[in-house]
């Protein structure tokens, strides 16, 4: 396993911070002060490394649904045939969903389509290879 570098452990912790602050609070409500205090870091710090909340919030997403995916591959191996695999996976949805970003995706979702479909592009092509 690579060591990480002092950036990327920063990085990794302003996303967790940042997911559980989009969680409580949703996107609309969440400001880059908001996302600052949790993080404990400077406003310098957290520009550097996301210029502004979408690319924050797309960034928690892409870890969020990185981390469902892979513990889902995982469990979803428990399962034997299709009926008891999707039986399974609402199970697994509702265990994690109250702490998800499902919520503040809407949310999102909602003030991209006032704005262009370029939004929508990010998340689909954030999403998509996890389809496949």
């Amino acid at each position: 396993m690579a060591v990480m570098k002092k950036k990327e452990i920063t990085r990794r912790d302003i996303i967790s911070s940042a997911q559980e602050v989009f969680i409580e609070k949703g996107y609309a409500a969440t400001s880059m002060d908001d996302l600052r205090l949790r993080a404990d870091v400077s406003k310098g710090t957290l520009y550097y490394h996301f210029t502004n909340k979408e690319g924050l919030f797309l960034a928690c997403l892409n870890a969020s649904t990185r981390a469902f995916y892979v513990n889902w591959l995982e469990l979803s191996k428990q399962a034997e045939g299709a009926a008891e695999k999707l039986y399974l996976l609402g199970d697994y949805y509702a265990q994690h969903a109250p702490r998800s970003l499902s919520n503040a995706t809407f949310e999102y979702m909602t003030a991209a389509s006032s704005e262009d479909f370029s939004s929508y592009r990010s998340l689909f092509t954030l999403i998509q290879p996890e389809y496949k």
